[in-house]
């Protein structure tokens, strides 16, 4: 499958995999080069990256990122031009990535990018998906993991949450899951699978 037919099918669940892959990529490269300032720095764009949406721009970004990574893997590594590509266009596609205009220093990486595995967005048996999402619904759910999930559009999502609650003494996120479609839900269980599963190699 090229990149450009990656792109076009990609789903909901797989982008959440590639925004977490990219930002973690970004992460380890500073933890490895800086200190924790320039880390500590960071944070605030990837807390900010987190809620792009699933647009083709933001996709084709992250998409980019991960290839100037996997490019640079293949020839000699410089983690300091690394740094400061992927965090430019980070920035860039979190304040212009609805512009015409818009486009990524990295864009033309994005023929060194490889679909990543299955196992970023399948692969868990149902008792992993099952447990994830209730430890994750009982936990760690918030109104600021409905932002990471949700991104721009949260507010709805949250108050639907927020009613089922408020009637249901017990079973909200049953119903909370039940209402939403099937790309929304996806994104939940994504985000579950990312903090709870034992088997992915990024728990939070």
């Amino acid at each position: 499958m090229s990149n450009n037919e990656y792109d076009r099918q990609m789903t909901p669940a797989a982008f959440v995999g590639l925004r977490r892959h990219c930002i973690d990529l970004v992460r380890e490269a500073i933890k490895t080069e800086y200190d924790k300032d320039m880390l500590g720095a960071f944070e605030k764009t990837a807390t900010r990256a987190e809620l792009l949406p699933f647009t083709t721009p933001v996709i084709k970004t992250f998409m980019g990122i991960v290839g100037f990574w996997n490019y640079q893997q293949d020839h000699e590594p410089n983690l300091v031009y690394f740094i400061r590509d992927a965090t430019h266009d980070l920035n860039e596609c979190i304040n212009n990535s609805d512009k015409v205009w818009f486009a990524p220093r990295t864009e033309q990486y994005g023929e060194f990018f490889k679909p990543l595995p299955e196992g970023f967005v399948a692969g868990r048996t149902p008792v992993n998906i099952v447990s994830s999402f209730f430890h994750y619904m009982w936990n760690r759910w918030c109104e600021e993991e409905c932002k990471l999930v949700f991104g721009w559009n949260y507010k709805h999502f949250w108050g639907k949450w927020c009613y089922h609650q408020q009637k249901f003494s017990s079973g909200a996120a049953e119903c909370f899951y039940a209402e939403l479609d099937m790309g929304n839900q996806q994104l939940l269980v994504e985000q579950a699978l990312q903090c709870y599963d034992e088997k992915l190699h990024n728990i939070k």
